[in-house]
């Protein structure tokens, strides 16, 4: 079998919502948990000391481990318990992902996900870990190839 080749994600900027934004004072208002709120203020005082300008730039920054890590551009991995408590922080935003957001990263159109029964926070956590519908197309069509089915 064949890896499919790589099929480039869009910009970081068509999964976000360009009309929701954060606190516009730097570095505005901190997520509430001591964890997030030190390993959001680590990687920001790392981004300016390297003379990145996190609200000029798509950084998406992992604040809730024990050692956070950031993307520019693109998303760090989205895990079930991740997703659940928001997402990552969107350092040009000053906020967390929204449920909409998080579904986009799936590849999924927030229109077209009934959430009447459920809160957001449910559908964060069912999109978390959920592997992108794109991807999983192109490992199986590559698997079916590989076994003569298509």
């Amino acid at each position: 079998m064949a890896w499919p080749k790589e099929d480039k994600a869009g910009s970081i900027y068509t999964y976000i919502d360009a009309a929701v934004e954060g606190d516009p004072n730097f570095p505005g208002r901190l997520p509430s948990g001591n964890t997030a709120k030190t390993n959001l203020l680590t990687v920001l005082n790392r981004l300016q000391s390297e003379g990145r300008d996190p609200l000029r730039n798509p950084f998406v920054v992992d604040i809730d481990g024990s050692d956070p890590h950031f993307n520019e551009g693109c998303s760090p991995c989205l895990t079930y318990t991740r997703a659940g408590s928001g997402g990552h922080w969107l350092t040009w935003k000053q906020r967390k992902m929204s449920a909409s957001e998080i579904l986009r990263m799936m590849d999924l159109s927030p229109e077209s996900v009934k959430v009447s029964r459920v809160t957001p926070r449910q559908v964060r956590l069912m999109a978390g870990n959920a592997t992108p519908i794109k991807m999983l197309s192109m490992v199986l069509q590559q698997a079916l190839q590989c076994a003569n089915m298509l």
